[in-house]
């Protein structure tokens, strides 16, 4: 199942409804954001994200990763590489941040798209599909959503790892085309490590819809790069 944005043509995640943590989380200044996190810290992985389109002056998100449906962010189908860096449980407690060149001034421009204090980390979608409450896993289903992130184990599942034994996802779904969704499954990195699966802390997430919170370096980000500390990344923002 797709679903439009409102009053938009273009197929991408629903914002968080409102009433909801991450609903009051968008948006935030970057003076609103330093104060929230003054006592922060952990070391930020920040990344480049080539989904998000912009369409009248607003940031859509068409993929399926970063997901911040079911009013939590999760990390599941994205930068695979990147969530082999480190061993499972010393994702705890870091945080991950995006940004994106879909701003007014394309790739003279990177944007903020989200940051996350990661809470837990999965090291299948079988683990992750069991551990989320069902309004939210429903909220991600791959199987329902043309852009949910997390794959519905089949009844007797055996091996975790193999796509056959989970629920293809929807016919439109954005990892369909070209058997993407089986690398979601069964990703190994050179060093024989898996992708951890993400999920941030809700209170600690943020979104912004909206070109607010600018890269200052040059206006441009690396594809990837490692903080040392949350505030050597927030100072670099402008």
């Amino acid at each position: 199942m797709g679903r439009r944005c409102a009053h938009r043509s273009t197929v991408c995640q629903p914002w968080p409804g409102p009433g909801t943590t991450l609903r009051r989380n968008m948006n935030k200044t970057l003076r609103g954001l330093k104060k929230i996190l003054r006592r922060s810290r952990g070391v930020v992985y920040a990344y480049k994200l080539s989904t998000i389109k912009a369409e009248n002056g607003h940031l859509l998100q068409t993929g399926c990763g970063p997901n911040f449906c079911g009013n939590v962010i999760t990390l599941c189908t994205c930068r695979h590489d990147i969530r082999t860096w480190m061993e499972l449980d010393a994702w705890v407690g870091t945080w991950v941040a995006a940004l994106t060149a879909a701003g007014p001034r394309g790739n003279n421009d990177d944007c903020l798209f989200y940051l996350m204090l990661v809470e837990k980390a999965f090291e299948s979608h079988k683990d992750i599909w069991y551990a989320l409450g069902s309004d939210v896993r429903q909220a991600k289903s791959a199987r329902i959503h043309s852009c949910g992130d997390i794959y519905q184990p089949r009844p007797n599942l055996k091996s975790k790892f193999d796509y056959r034994h989970y629920y293809p996802p929807a016919n439109n779904h954005v990892h369909l085309p070209d058997n993407d969704w089986h690398k979601d499954i069964n990703y190994m990195s050179r060093g024989d490590r898996r992708p951890a699966l993400l999920v941030g802390v809700p209170a600690l997430s943020f979104l912004w819809p909206r070109p607010m919170i600018h890269f200052g370096a040059s206006n441009r980000h690396p594809r990837h790069k490692k903080w040392d500390h949350i505030w050597d990344f927030i100072e670099s923002l402008i």
